[in-house]
């Protein structure tokens, strides 16, 4: 039976992090009262979800990405609630990604000593250095004109998820149905990116048979 301690220990410093960075990334723009009530509210709200998938699903490879859509529409409704610039804060939440990540990657490999689960950290790093690489030239990507927020966000959520649709795919103990989750995942990030730089496909598309 695997150590759940490890888990749970795993999250304390993943949460501490996590509500430092948020907090830093928006306090020139939003009030304290209004960053600790959304990290609140993220932080129960999400664990409240992960409980629950855990409990009924039973599936341990679609708790991270409930928790992640669970994550995203939380936001979408306290930025339609406050009338706040969701695309901002899915760029504040970047780095608690990364520590969630991280620091459950960590515990999880510990609680279960299975190379496999070291995925979560492997996925962190990778997506952490193109994070650092990219954090301050996005806007100046030719194919990202507009040069909006939110890039760095579904940037990560991008290279996160392509990760892990790969890995999936390779471990043989993953079911069929996470990798497709997965890859989903993965599609929904392109599609929000390229949303994001307002690009227009017909154009693109005309642009790309021209080529050939």
């Amino acid at each position: 039976m695997p150590n759940l301690t490890f888990s749970f220990w795993s999250l304390i410093p993943a949460v501490v992090f996590s509500f430092f960075s948020f907090w830093r990334r928006l306090k020139e723009d939003y009030q304290e009262e209004a960053i600790f009530g959304l990290s609140l509210l993220l932080l129960t709200g999400l664990s409240v979800v992960a409980v629950l998938t855990s409990l009924f699903i039973k599936i341990n490879g679609v708790v991270f990405p409930i928790v992640y859509f669970g994550a995203a529409l939380i936001l979408k409704v306290w930025a339609l609630k406050t009338k706040s610039n969701l695309w901002e804060i899915f760029d504040a939440l970047t780095l608690p990604l990364f520590y969630l990540l991280f620091f459950a990657g960590i515990g999880s490999f510990l609680s279960s000593n299975n190379f496999w689960d070291l995925k979560y950290l492997g996925a962190a790093l990778v997506s952490c250095l193109v994070y650092l690489l990219s954090k301050n030239k996005y806007r100046s990507f030719s194919w990202y004109k507009s040069g909006k927020t939110g890039f760095l966000f579904w940037e990560a959520s991008f290279v996160i998820f392509l990760l892990l649709s790969v890995l999936a795919f390779i471990d043989t103990n993953v079911l069929y149905f996470e990798g497709i989750i997965f890859i989903l995942l993965t599609i929904a990030s392109v599609e929000v990116i390229y949303y994001r730089a307002e690009r227009n496909l017909k154009n693109d598309l005309k642009k790309l048979f021209r080529k050939k």
